[in-house]
């Protein structure tokens, strides 16, 4: 039966011998057959979270002429803001499809090599600036999410090394000035039927070596493509000091589980149900039925 992994990073990296050891054989397991896991006790600050949340949020509630401010100078520039129906993600499999019905604002490394790479057009494409907006305090929550991001990346990938029996520093030499980018998604209401085949952003594969996802609270629509199924509401996070009122958001959200504030569930803690999540689960007495309308609540 199918489960989705959950990596508690904290706890592998204050683990020693044995258990170690199996964290990382699980960690070669989970990437190797399914390639996507759900990282809990990974240590960035809600502080910093929240900040970048509202930042993002004034940001995506200006009005278009605002944001034009801001856009992308031209077709393929990589940072700034890009408005809706001009990107179509199936693209990068090779499908035809209509334009996404999403909005992005994109930013850019924080950092620019002082020697170029030696690809001289990958260098002039990836370190190009960041176009800022005039909001107060916008590039400050930015960068400081995008800076929390890049350690969150290098500690993942220094546990990939480890899975793969390399030395926890193996990445470390491509990671001083990293080709990456932060977006923010945004997927306003749609006023019209779409077109066929369009999406609010369209089935894709990344590129790269990692990629770090945040859904926003309250929302659902991540899907992933496993053994030719789409799994719906994978799972949810919710942070703040009032617990009950954490719970309460937490029983609304559209995912089979849901942490709040990093909490943990244990072992028999169901994973991947209600309503339309969900393929069937270890537990052989709950058969798929069952899973989809399971839902697990932990740290409440």
């Amino acid at each position: 039966m199918f489960r989705l992994p959950v990596f508690n990073l904290g706890e592998f990296e204050n683990s020693k011998g044995a258990l170690r050891e199996n964290y990382c054989k699980k960690l070669d397991k989970f990437c190797r057959e399914i390639g996507f896991l759900l990282i809990e006790n990974h240590g960035v600050p809600t502080k910093i979270i929240e900040s970048q949340w509202s930042a993002v949020k004034q940001f995506f509630s200006q009005e278009i002429s605002e944001k034009m401010k801001v856009s992308v100078p031209y077709p393929g520039y990589p940072y700034g803001w890009i408005g809706p129906n001009q990107e179509a993600l199936a693209a990068s499999k090779g499908e035809k499809t209509p334009p996404d019905l999403k909005e992005s604002f994109n930013g850019g490394p924080l950092q620019t090599p002082t020697k170029k790479i030696k690809d001289e057009r990958a260098y002039e494409f990836c370190y190009q600036p960041t176009i800022w907006p005039e909001i107060a305090d916008f590039k400050e929550s930015w960068t400081n999410y995008y800076l929390e991001m890049e350690k969150l990346a290098a500690r993942i990938m220094s546990a990939f090394a480890e899975a793969l029996n390399l030395e926890t520093n193996f990445f470390d030499k491509y990671l001083k000035c990293p080709i990456s980018a932060l977006r923010a998604l945004n997927y306003p209401e749609t006023t019209h039927v779409p077109e066929y085949g369009q999406q609010r952003a369209g089935a894709h594969t990344d590129y790269g070596s990692l990629t770090i996802l945040l859904p926003q609270p309250d929302t659902s629509g991540l899907q992933l493509k496993l053994n030719g199924k789409w799994i719906d509401g994978l799972a949810a996070y919710v942070a703040g000091e009032n617990k009950e009122d954490l719970t309460a958001i937490a029983r609304r959200l559209r995912a089979g589980q849901i942490h709040i504030n990093y909490g943990s569930g244990g072992a028999d803690a169901p994973f991947g149900g209600y309503k339309q999540s969900g393929n069937g689960r270890e537990k052989a007495e709950w058969g798929f039925e069952e899973f989809l309308e399971v839902k697990a609540i932990m740290g409440g």
